[in-house]
Formats: C-alpha cells, structure tokens, sequence
C-alpha cells in the first residue's frame, strides 16, 4: 500500500510526514483498490494489488502464534 500511496503522491518512495498533510482519507470501495481523497480536492482512484499476505504467509504467522501458545 505504500508503494500505491508514493507513486499517487508523485514520491520516489512513502513518507508518512507527506502522507499526513496531503491524505484527507482513503476508502476502499472494492477489494484491491483505493479512493484516496486530497486535502486539494481531488479524489484519486488506485489499484492496490495484495503483495503482502500470501497464503503462505498467513499460514507461518498463524503456526509461529500456535507455537507460542503450545509452549507456554
């Protein structure tokens, strides 16, 4: 999602000081897109394709927290 947020705020990568004077908010209106609304106005469109949370991913995270739990 940073990544989205830097290239429609014309940034070479995130910066959350930016971000905060620029982003009045953002909504998600279907799965894997953003409506990011401006402080200027205008109101900006973007596909967020999920790059973060395979499957796999969910899976390790979900047996690391059962690890813990189990060895307690």
């Amino acid at each position: 999602m940073k990544k989205v947020l830097a290239e429609v705020l014309e940034l070479s990568e995130f910066d959350e000081n930016i971000f905060l004077e620029q982003v009045e908010v953002i909504y998600v209106p279907k799965s894997y897109t953003l409506e990011i609304h401006l402080y200027d106005g205008r109101v900006i469109t973007q596909d967020c394709p999920n790059v973060g949370h395979s499957y796999e991913k969910k899976n390790k995270i979900y047996e690391n927290l059962v690890e813990g739990v189990d060895s307690q």
